[in-house]
């Protein structure tokens, strides 16, 4: 086979498994894009639920704070945060879009569905205070009962982030071992490849060089 052929060839082997090496990086920087995406994720839904449960705190110390002391400040204050955590609900609601598996969604309905119970029993309250009925308002608020469902509301946001650091811990291992695995093949391709250079450089070397310093030693 003549040389050129055969340089022809090396050089086209080059060049594929470059493009393959590229190829291999390029899959494992989209694994490693993957693992940040999964691990963002989780630090949104952390926030959103970590606000919801702090609103409800919120809330019930306003209202509290109300039919307690009849200030109207905290009235006020409680019609604000109100506002607030309907935002964040809303916000909630749109996290299947976001990824959000329908194990974590229940757990998360559980715990809006507590601080509805918490919102309507907080309205009971505060009408039975405006109405002067402060006895009532303070059964209401201090209550046995709502300090069970004020635990419901934590205890559900806790299992929906337990098991969202549970699917996100899965999903960074993933990544890391498929990032692993392609840097190894792109590793092992960008060997392979430098080796064929080496190989083919000294074949060249070899004919063009060395064979023609040979027969012209044999002729002297």
């Amino acid at each position: 086979m003549r040389l050129s052929t055969i340089t022809n060839w090396a050089y086209g082997a080059t060049v594929l498994l470059t493009l393959a090496s590229g190829a291999t990086m390029l899959m494992a920087s989209g694994a490693e894009e993957r693992e940040r995406a999964a691990v963002a994720q989780r630090q949104q839904f952390d926030q959103l639920t970590a606000s919801l449960e702090e609103d409800v705190y919120r809330l019930t110390e306003q209202a509290r704070g109300y039919v307690v002391t009849g200030d109207p400040s905290h009235l006020v204050a409680y019609r604000r945060e109100r506002e607030d955590e309907r935002s964040v609900e809303q916000r909630i609601a749109h996290l299947k879009d976001g990824g959000a598996s329908i194990a974590e969604l229940s757990a998360l309905r559980q715990a809006l569905h507590w601080a509805d119970a918490l919102n309507d029993e907080q309205e009971a309250a505060l009408a039975a205070a405006r109405k002067g009925d402060d006895r009532t308002a303070r059964t209401i608020l201090f209550g046995d009962e709502y300090g069970r469902e004020l635990d419901r509301v934590g205890a559900q946001i806790a299992k929906f982030q337990y098991m969202l650091d549970q699917r996100t811990d899965q999903a960074v291992a993933r990544g890391t071992e498929t990032t692993r695995q392609w840097r190894t093949v792109s590793e092992i391709m960008l060997g392979i490849t430098a080796l064929l250079f080496l190989c083919v450089l000294y074949f060249v070397l070899k004919q063009r060089i060395l064979r023609p310093v040979v027969r012209l030693s044999d002729v002297v």
